[in-house]
C-alpha cells in the first residue's frame, strides 16, 4: 500500500512538472487570437501523433486569487458557468485537493453529445507565487485505481466518450485583487469525420470563452452561491489562511527590498 502511494506521488510530481514546464516555455507556441486581454496560443502536441493542437489561454483575472479558486473547487457548479456544459458531478474526493469529475456536453448537430471522466489535484506552489491545478480523462482500464467511485458509462443515446488527454490551470495572484491565469489542454474530442484543423478553430474560440467567463464568474462570488459554500466549508478557511499568510510575506519581502 505504502508502495502504491509513493508511486502515485511520484507520478503525480513528475505530471504536474511537466505541465508547469509546458506552460511556461514560450517556445513552440503560435499566437492565433488576442481579444479582450485574453490571448490564445497553441503548438502541435509532440508527444502526439494526430494534428490537434495543444492550447493555451492566458489573462488577467481583476478578482483575488480566492475568488477564482473557490470557482475551480466547486466542480458541481462548473455547469452554471461553462459553456455548453450540461454535467458537472463529483464522483468521488480523495483528500481535500484531488477529485474524480464526471462531465458532460452538448454538442452543436450535427455532433453527438460528449462527455468524459476527469482526474484533477491542486499543488501548492506559493513558494514560487503560483498554485497549479492539474486535470487529465482517465480511462476505463483505470477505474479501478479510483475506489469509491460509480463511475457512468456514456448513455446510450449516442453520447460518445471524449479525452481530455492532459491540462493544466497556473493561478498567479498579482495582487490583493488581481490574479493572473494561464491554461494549456490538448483535447481529443474523438470526431474522426471532422478535418483537425476544423476541430482546433473550434478548441481555439471555446478556450477563450472558458477565461472570458470566469472573470465574469469571479466578480460576483461574493454575491452568489460561492459565498454560501465559502462560508459553510471549513476549507475555506485553510485556503484563506494560506493566502493572508502568502500575501503577509510577500508584502515583507517587498520592505524588505526597498529598505
Amino acid at each position: 500500500m505504502e508502495n502504491s502511494t509513493f508511486k502515485k506521488i511520484a507520478s503525480e510530481s513528475a505530471e504536474a512538472k511537466r505541465i508547469l514546464d509546458q506552460i511556461d516555455n514560450p517556445n513552440g507556441w503560435q499566437l492565433c487570437a488576442d481579444k479582450d486581454d485574453i490571448k490564445t496560443f497553441y503548438k502541435k502536441d509532440e508527444r502526439s501523433n494526430t494534428p490537434l493542437h495543444v492550447v493555451k489561454l492566458e489573462g488577467t483575472v481583476n478578482s483575488p486569487i480566492f475568488n477564482v479558486l473557490s470557482i475551480f473547487y466547486e466542480i458541481d457548479l462548473y455547469k452554471t458557468w461553462l459553456p455548453r456544459l450540461t454535467a458537472s458531478d463529483n464522483l468521488a474526493q480523495y483528500g481535500r485537493y484531488r477529485f474524480l469529475c464526471y462531465f458532460a456536453l452538448d454538442m452543436p448537430w450535427p455532433f453527438y453529445n460528449r462527455d468524459m471522466v476527469n482526474y484533477g489535484y491542486g499543488v501548492d506552489l506559493l513558494e514560487t507565487n503560483s498554485i497549479l491545478v492539474v486535470i487529465r480523462s482517465i480511462e476505463k482500464q483505470e477505474f479501478d485505481h479510483f475506489p469509491g467511485a460509480t463511475i457512468p458509462e456514456p448513455d446510450a443515446n449516442g453520447t460518445c466518450r471524449m479525452s481530455l488527454n492532459y491540462s493544466g490551470i497556473k493561478i498567479t495572484p498579482m495582487s490583493e485583487n488581481q490574479t493572473h491565469v494561464t491554461l494549456i489542454a490538448n483535447v481529443d474530442p474523438r470526431i474522426s469525420y471532422i478535418p483537425g484543423w476544423v476541430m482546433n478553430g473550434m478548441t481555439h474560440n471555446f478556450a477563450y470563452l472558458v477565461l472570458a467567463k470566469l472573470r465574469t464568474v469571479a466578480a460576483q462570488v461574493p454575491h452568489s452561491e460561492y459565498a454560501d459554500r465559502i462560508k459553510n466549508n471549513i476549507i475555506y478557511t485553510d485556503i484563506r489562511e494560506r493566502m493572508e499568510m502568502y500575501f503577509k510575506g510577500r508584502g515583507a519581502e517587498d520592505q524588505a527590498l526597498e529598505s
